[in-house]
Protein backbone atom coordinates (compact mmCIF):
# COMPACT_ATOMS: atom_id res chain seq x y z
CA UNK A 1 0.00 0.00 0.00
CA UNK A 2 1.57 3.45 -1.00
CA UNK A 3 0.45 5.13 2.35
CA UNK A 4 3.39 3.21 4.23
CA UNK A 5 5.90 5.57 2.25
CA UNK A 6 3.68 8.23 3.12
CA UNK A 7 3.94 7.59 6.57
CA UNK A 8 7.82 6.79 6.80
CA UNK A 9 8.22 10.23 5.61
CA UNK A 10 6.19 11.78 8.08
CA UNK A 11 7.73 9.93 10.90
CA UNK A 12 10.73 10.91 9.65
CA UNK A 13 9.99 14.57 9.81
CA UNK A 14 7.56 15.04 12.53
CA UNK A 15 10.59 14.24 14.95
CA UNK A 16 13.27 15.67 15.88
CA UNK A 17 16.92 13.70 15.70
CA UNK A 18 18.02 12.76 18.78
CA UNK A 19 19.12 14.93 21.23
CA UNK A 20 20.15 13.05 24.46
CA UNK A 21 23.15 10.82 24.33
CA UNK A 22 22.52 6.89 24.09
CA UNK A 23 23.40 4.79 27.07
CA UNK A 24 25.84 1.60 27.14
CA UNK A 25 23.44 -1.21 27.49
CA UNK A 26 24.21 -3.53 30.18
CA UNK A 27 24.56 -6.44 27.93
CA UNK A 28 27.56 -8.42 27.52
CA UNK A 29 27.17 -9.30 23.59
CA UNK A 30 29.39 -8.06 21.03
CA UNK A 31 29.91 -4.77 20.31
CA UNK A 32 28.17 -3.40 16.76
CA UNK A 33 30.02 -3.62 13.85
CA UNK A 34 32.63 -1.16 12.98
CA UNK A 35 31.97 2.37 12.52
CA UNK A 36 31.74 3.28 8.35
CA UNK A 37 35.51 4.65 7.28
CA UNK A 38 35.87 8.48 7.59
CA UNK A 39 33.42 8.86 10.02
CA UNK A 40 34.95 9.76 13.42
CA UNK A 41 38.18 8.98 14.83
CA UNK A 42 38.19 8.10 18.30
CA UNK A 43 41.11 7.70 20.61
CA UNK A 44 42.97 4.24 20.60
CA UNK A 45 42.96 3.76 24.19
CA UNK A 46 38.97 4.27 24.26
CA UNK A 47 36.43 0.84 25.17
CA UNK A 48 33.66 0.46 22.56
CA UNK A 49 30.30 -0.71 23.97
CA UNK A 50 27.14 -1.72 22.69
CA UNK A 51 24.40 1.08 22.46
CA UNK A 52 20.73 1.23 23.54
CA UNK A 53 18.76 3.64 21.17
CA UNK A 54 14.53 3.91 21.46
CA UNK A 55 14.23 4.71 17.70
CA UNK A 56 14.32 2.38 14.45
CA UNK A 57 15.05 5.45 12.55
CA UNK A 58 18.01 6.09 14.18
CA UNK A 59 21.61 4.18 13.20
CA UNK A 60 23.95 3.84 16.18
CA UNK A 61 27.49 3.97 14.45
CA UNK A 62 29.41 3.71 17.67
CA UNK A 63 29.74 4.45 21.70
CA UNK A 64 33.02 4.41 23.22
CA UNK A 65 34.04 5.06 27.03
CA UNK A 66 37.65 6.43 28.40
CA UNK A 67 39.73 4.74 30.24
CA UNK A 68 38.50 6.68 33.35
CA UNK A 69 35.01 6.17 32.58
CA UNK A 70 34.43 9.50 33.55
CA UNK A 71 33.73 10.53 29.51
CA UNK A 72 31.53 9.16 26.87
CA UNK A 73 31.87 9.83 23.02
CA UNK A 74 28.80 8.29 20.54
CA UNK A 75 27.79 9.14 17.02
CA UNK A 76 24.14 8.20 15.86
CA UNK A 77 23.02 8.66 11.90
CA UNK A 78 20.03 9.18 10.62
CA UNK A 79 18.38 9.71 6.86
CA UNK A 80 18.03 13.38 5.85
CA UNK A 81 15.46 14.77 3.56
CA UNK A 82 17.72 17.46 2.33
CA UNK A 83 17.49 19.82 5.72
CA UNK A 84 20.55 21.87 6.12
CA UNK A 85 22.71 21.73 9.34
CA UNK A 86 21.09 25.08 10.58
CA UNK A 87 17.78 24.05 10.04
CA UNK A 88 19.02 20.33 11.94
CA UNK A 89 20.62 22.60 14.92
CA UNK A 90 17.45 24.47 15.26
CA UNK A 91 15.58 21.38 15.44
CA UNK A 92 17.95 19.91 18.37
CA UNK A 93 17.92 22.87 20.14
CA UNK A 94 13.91 23.63 20.11
CA UNK A 95 13.12 20.59 21.23
CA UNK A 96 15.61 20.61 24.38
CA UNK A 97 13.80 24.27 25.22
CA UNK A 98 10.72 22.79 24.77
CA UNK A 99 11.92 19.36 27.61
CA UNK A 100 14.01 22.97 29.34
CA UNK A 101 12.66 26.49 28.84
CA UNK A 102 15.23 27.48 31.05
CA UNK A 103 18.54 26.04 29.54
CA UNK A 104 21.38 28.06 28.72
CA UNK A 105 23.45 26.48 25.76
CA UNK A 106 26.90 27.46 25.88
CA UNK A 107 27.98 26.63 21.91
CA UNK A 108 25.32 27.64 19.59
CA UNK A 109 27.05 28.42 16.08
CA UNK A 110 28.14 27.13 12.81
CA UNK A 111 30.63 24.62 12.20
CA UNK A 112 32.36 23.60 9.23
CA UNK A 113 33.22 19.72 8.77
CA UNK A 114 35.97 17.60 6.33
CA UNK A 115 35.39 18.37 3.26
CA UNK A 116 33.64 21.60 3.62
CA UNK A 117 30.79 19.76 4.96
CA UNK A 118 28.23 22.48 6.84
CA UNK A 119 27.57 21.89 10.67
CA UNK A 120 26.22 23.07 13.95
CA UNK A 121 27.86 22.68 17.19
CA UNK A 122 26.13 23.10 20.35
CA UNK A 123 26.92 22.92 23.80
CA UNK A 124 24.85 22.47 27.54
CA UNK A 125 24.36 21.06 30.84
CA UNK A 126 22.40 18.53 31.32
CA UNK A 127 19.45 18.66 33.34
CA UNK A 128 20.93 16.92 36.86
CA UNK A 129 24.25 19.26 36.25
CA UNK A 130 26.49 16.96 36.71
CA UNK A 131 27.41 15.84 32.98
CA UNK A 132 28.63 18.29 30.43
CA UNK A 133 27.48 17.54 27.04
CA UNK A 134 28.89 18.99 23.54
CA UNK A 135 27.36 18.01 20.12
CA UNK A 136 28.66 18.38 16.30
CA UNK A 137 25.97 17.89 13.83
CA UNK A 138 27.15 16.94 9.72
CA UNK A 139 24.41 16.61 7.09
CA UNK A 140 24.79 15.58 3.27
CA UNK A 141 21.38 16.05 1.56
CA UNK A 142 20.41 12.50 2.30
CA UNK A 143 21.85 11.69 5.58
CA UNK A 144 22.69 13.62 9.09
CA UNK A 145 25.28 12.66 11.75
CA UNK A 146 25.53 13.74 14.99
CA UNK A 147 28.25 13.43 17.43
CA UNK A 148 28.32 13.64 21.25
CA UNK A 149 30.95 13.79 23.60
CA UNK A 150 30.10 13.95 27.40
CA UNK A 151 31.45 14.24 30.73
CA UNK A 152 31.76 14.37 34.29
CA UNK A 153 31.63 18.38 35.49
CA UNK A 154 33.88 17.24 38.01
CA UNK A 155 36.19 16.74 35.17
CA UNK A 156 37.95 19.36 32.13
CA UNK A 157 37.76 18.66 28.85
CA UNK A 158 40.36 16.56 27.52
CA UNK A 159 41.85 17.49 24.32
CA UNK A 160 42.17 14.32 22.60
CA UNK A 161 37.88 13.57 23.24
CA UNK A 162 36.94 17.26 21.56
CA UNK A 163 39.59 16.17 18.55
CA UNK A 164 37.54 12.99 18.51
CA UNK A 165 34.23 14.96 17.50
CA UNK A 166 36.20 17.48 15.46
CA UNK A 167 36.97 15.03 13.15
CA UNK A 168 33.18 13.83 12.61
CA UNK A 169 33.23 13.14 8.99
CA UNK A 170 30.22 11.83 7.03
CA UNK A 171 31.21 9.94 4.30
CA UNK A 172 29.95 11.18 0.82
CA UNK A 173 26.13 10.00 -0.46
CA UNK A 174 26.17 6.58 -2.53
CA UNK A 175 23.11 8.16 -4.18
CA UNK A 176 22.66 11.96 -5.69
CA UNK A 177 18.92 10.84 -6.46
CA UNK A 178 16.46 14.10 -6.07
CA UNK A 179 13.10 15.56 -6.77
CA UNK A 180 14.09 17.24 -10.06
CA UNK A 181 14.64 13.32 -11.48
CA UNK A 182 10.77 12.96 -10.52
CA UNK A 183 9.81 15.51 -13.36
CA UNK A 184 6.58 18.31 -12.73
CA UNK A 185 4.97 17.20 -9.25
CA UNK A 186 1.38 17.20 -9.57
CA UNK A 187 0.69 20.58 -7.64
CA UNK A 188 2.62 23.83 -6.77
CA UNK A 189 4.91 23.86 -4.70
CA UNK A 190 4.34 25.93 -1.36
CA UNK A 191 6.25 29.28 -1.98
CA UNK A 192 9.22 29.53 -0.38
CA UNK A 193 9.59 26.53 1.30
CA UNK A 194 12.45 23.99 0.84
CA UNK A 195 12.02 21.13 -1.68
CA UNK A 196 13.19 17.97 -0.15
CA UNK A 197 14.41 15.13 -1.66
CA UNK A 198 13.71 10.93 -0.67
CA UNK A 199 16.96 9.82 -1.60
CA UNK A 200 18.43 8.62 1.98
CA UNK A 201 15.44 6.63 3.05
CA UNK A 202 15.96 2.60 2.74
CA UNK A 203 14.09 1.48 -0.45
CA UNK A 204 14.50 5.01 -2.19
CA UNK A 205 14.72 3.27 -5.24
CA UNK A 206 11.23 1.07 -5.09
CA UNK A 207 9.56 4.09 -3.50
CA UNK A 208 6.56 5.41 -5.55
CA UNK A 209 7.02 9.02 -6.55
CA UNK A 210 6.87 11.42 -3.45
CA UNK A 211 7.49 15.18 -3.72
CA UNK A 212 7.93 16.52 -0.59
CA UNK A 213 9.04 20.37 0.76
CA UNK A 214 9.17 21.45 4.63
CA UNK A 215 8.83 24.85 5.83
CA UNK A 216 9.65 27.25 8.82
CA UNK A 217 10.63 25.75 11.74
CA UNK A 218 8.85 26.24 15.37
CA UNK A 219 9.97 25.31 18.58
CA UNK A 220 11.55 21.98 17.39
CA UNK A 221 8.99 21.50 15.22
CA UNK A 222 8.43 21.26 10.96
CA UNK A 223 5.53 21.70 8.81
CA UNK A 224 5.70 19.05 5.85
CA UNK A 225 3.67 19.12 2.50
CA UNK A 226 3.80 15.78 0.53
CA UNK A 227 2.43 14.81 -3.26
CA UNK A 228 1.87 11.26 -4.35
CA UNK A 229 1.20 9.61 -7.58
CA UNK A 230 0.14 6.24 -8.18
CA UNK A 231 -1.06 4.31 -11.59
CA UNK A 232 -4.81 2.89 -11.64
CA UNK A 233 -5.51 1.46 -14.52
CA UNK A 234 -8.64 0.24 -13.04
CA UNK A 235 -11.29 1.39 -10.31
CA UNK A 236 -9.25 1.69 -7.43
CA UNK A 237 -12.36 2.38 -4.92
CA UNK A 238 -13.70 6.34 -3.36
CA UNK A 239 -11.82 9.59 -2.06
CA UNK A 240 -13.21 8.01 1.52
CA UNK A 241 -11.75 4.54 0.96
CA UNK A 242 -8.38 6.13 0.35
CA UNK A 243 -8.79 8.49 3.48
CA UNK A 244 -9.67 5.28 5.42
CA UNK A 245 -6.30 3.38 4.49
CA UNK A 246 -4.15 6.59 5.53
CA UNK A 247 -5.77 6.76 8.97
CA UNK A 248 -5.01 3.30 9.28
CA UNK A 249 -1.15 3.20 8.73
CA UNK A 250 -1.00 6.92 10.91
CA UNK A 251 -3.10 5.83 13.51
CA UNK A 252 -1.45 2.37 13.73
CA UNK A 253 2.05 4.81 14.60
CA UNK A 254 0.84 8.17 16.15
CA UNK A 255 -2.73 6.75 17.85
CA UNK A 256 -6.37 7.45 17.35
CA UNK A 257 -7.30 11.13 14.45
CA UNK A 258 -10.47 12.78 14.68
CA UNK A 259 -11.64 13.76 11.43
CA UNK A 260 -13.07 17.77 11.80
CA UNK A 261 -13.60 18.53 8.60
CA UNK A 262 -14.44 16.92 5.08
CA UNK A 263 -15.80 18.37 1.99
CA UNK A 264 -15.56 18.02 -1.78
CA UNK A 265 -13.53 20.39 -3.93
CA UNK A 266 -13.03 20.97 -7.58
CA UNK A 267 -9.35 20.39 -8.60
CA UNK A 268 -7.81 22.83 -11.59
CA UNK A 269 -11.38 22.32 -13.01
CA UNK A 270 -10.85 18.96 -14.01
CA UNK A 271 -12.59 16.60 -11.60
CA UNK A 272 -13.51 16.11 -7.89
CA UNK A 273 -11.34 15.87 -5.11
CA UNK A 274 -11.79 15.42 -1.69
CA UNK A 275 -10.50 17.34 1.26
CA UNK A 276 -10.05 15.98 5.21
CA UNK A 277 -8.77 17.26 8.22
CA UNK A 278 -7.33 15.08 10.71
CA UNK A 279 -5.95 16.22 14.40
CA UNK A 280 -4.39 13.83 16.82
CA UNK A 281 -1.40 13.58 18.54
CA UNK A 282 2.77 12.22 18.12
CA UNK A 283 5.15 12.00 21.14
CA UNK A 284 3.03 14.06 23.17
CA UNK A 285 2.74 16.72 20.55
CA UNK A 286 -0.49 17.86 19.11
CA UNK A 287 -1.07 17.28 15.02
CA UNK A 288 -3.26 18.45 12.50
CA UNK A 289 -3.00 16.64 9.28
CA UNK A 290 -4.78 18.45 5.76
CA UNK A 291 -5.21 15.94 2.80
CA UNK A 292 -6.47 16.18 -0.22
CA UNK A 293 -7.37 13.19 -2.13
CA UNK A 294 -8.60 12.80 -5.72
CA UNK A 295 -8.86 8.79 -7.14
CA UNK A 296 -9.47 7.56 -10.45
CA UNK A 297 -8.37 6.18 -14.05
CA UNK A 298 -5.16 6.34 -15.13
CA UNK A 299 -3.94 8.16 -11.68
CA UNK A 300 -4.93 8.91 -8.15
CA UNK A 301 -3.65 11.56 -6.03
CA UNK A 302 -2.83 12.32 -2.49
CA UNK A 303 -1.67 15.46 -0.86
CA UNK A 304 -0.94 16.03 2.33
CA UNK A 305 -0.48 18.93 4.59
CA UNK A 306 1.38 18.16 8.27
CA UNK A 307 1.97 20.75 11.10
CA UNK A 308 1.67 21.10 14.71
CA UNK A 309 -1.34 22.16 15.82
CA UNK A 310 -0.13 25.08 18.15
CA UNK A 311 1.39 26.44 14.93
CA UNK A 312 -1.53 28.09 13.17
CA UNK A 313 -1.73 26.79 9.49
CA UNK A 314 0.28 28.30 6.34
CA UNK A 315 -1.94 29.96 3.72
CA UNK A 316 1.06 28.83 0.95
CA UNK A 317 0.90 25.42 2.51
CA UNK A 318 -2.67 24.70 2.39
CA UNK A 319 -2.91 26.48 -1.53
CA UNK A 320 -0.46 24.57 -2.68
CA UNK A 321 -2.46 20.68 -1.52
CA UNK A 322 -5.58 22.71 -2.95
CA UNK A 323 -3.52 23.29 -6.03
CA UNK A 324 -3.61 19.37 -6.77
CA UNK A 325 -4.40 18.63 -10.37
CA UNK A 326 -5.04 15.14 -12.13
CA UNK A 327 -4.46 16.45 -15.64
CA UNK A 328 -3.58 13.02 -16.92
CA UNK A 329 -7.07 11.70 -15.86
CA UNK A 330 -9.87 11.19 -18.81
CA UNK A 331 -12.64 13.66 -18.23
CA UNK A 332 -16.36 11.61 -17.62
CA UNK A 333 -17.44 13.62 -19.90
Amino acid sequence: MFFAHVFLMTALLAQAPPVSAPTPTASASPAAAAAPPNVITVPKDWKRLPMSLNSTSVTGVGLWISPAKMETLNVISKPNVGMSADQVGSIVVGQLHVRRPSLVLSLNRVATLCRGIPGWTIEYRDASGLTQIRQLIGVTPAHLYIATYARSTKIKDSAEAIAALASLCPPPDSSTASMNSLGKPPLEPPAGWTAGTTAGLANAAQMLPLWLWFGPISKGSMQLVMAMSVATPTSQGTDDQVLAAARNVFEAKVGPLQITDRHQLTLCSVTQGTFFRMIGTQSAVPITLELVISTGVPTSYVAIYMHPTAVPAASEAEASIRSLCPADRESAG
